[in-house]
């Protein structure tokens, strides 16, 4: 008996009846690996994905749309695991790690487009962090609590 084990990408359209299509732009993104959706803008349009590197780009964090298309890669460096309710900014953990334990970790805010990212301070320890559905509010893991913060961004 032969078997074939595989992952098929599909998305939900709805237009003029609701069915499931394959998304071949994520099937390329993944390449033989896997890619992990971690967020979704409230336009229902576009999420935060980390995915493996290819021959086209680099592996990563990147906003891609329904149809699986890159819109925006955000690097390698921090691990974007939130989007911001007004959809312009992510926030995200640096880890530093020997292989087996996490030495430090700090929390970062970026814009979706991959062009700034600036650390959050007094985040030392601060991991997996979230995005409020509404406002600026971050929730993370820091130590042995969970904390709540409101972010104030000055676009000064």
């Amino acid at each position: 008996m032969n078997m074939r084990i595989g992952l098929r990408y599909l998305c939900f359209t709805v237009d003029p009846e609701p069915r499931e299509e394959r998304i071949p732009a994520l099937d390329s993104l993944a390449g033989s690996e896997h890619v992990l959706v971690y967020d979704e803008f409230r336009d229902g349009r576009r999420f935060l994905v980390h995915g493996p590197g290819a021959y086209t780009h680099p592996g990563g964090a990147f906003i891609v749309n329904t149809r699986g298309s890159i819109l925006d890669s955000l690097g390698w460096d921090v691990a974007w695991t939130s989007v911001s309710s007004d959809g312009l900014f992510v926030v995200g953990e640096r880890t530093v790690e020997d292989g087996h334990t996490i030495l430090s970790s700090k929390l970062f805010l970026g814009d979706v487009h991959g062009r700034r990212r600036m650390e959050i301070p007094r985040t030392d320890g601060a991991l997996d962090p979230h995005f409020s559905r509404e406002g600026f509010f971050v929730a993370y893991e820091q130590g042995d609590s969970l904390k709540i913060g409101r972010l104030e961004i000055d676009a000064h």
